[in-house]
């Protein structure tokens, strides 16, 4: 009978441990896609779409949602320098057809 008694603590034991391993896993997978998502987000609000256009060898750049005119220079090195100064801290996305006419310029 103590044998059994034993036994049966024993699985308790296994089942209540696996328990709380899965809950610790769940709880702390949670936390990671919340961290990833949050940093996304935050990713995603310092990033500007844009729309590049060369006209007579200038460069102009406006935002892609608002067509508010941002920067021009004469070539891809200058108008980096310029997004920079203008906007800090901000990244910038722009399609690949926009892309290459800056690397055109090079």
């Amino acid at each position: 009978m103590e044998m059994l008694i034993l036994f049966g603590a024993i699985i308790v034991g296994i089942k209540l441990g696996w328990d709380a391993r899965e809950r610790h896993a769940s709880r702390s997978f949670d936390i990671l896609m919340n961290k990833i998502h949050d940093e996304q987000q935050e990713e995603e609000e310092n990033r500007i779409y844009i729309t590049i256009e060369k006209h007579e060898g200038m460069f102009f750049v406006y935002n892609k949602h608002t067509s508010q005119f941002m920067a021009q220079a004469n070539n891809r090195g200058e108008l980096e320098i310029v997004l920079d100064n203008r906007y800090p801290g901000k990244k910038f996305a722009a399609s690949p057809e926009h892309l290459r006419l800056l690397d055109d310029s090079i």
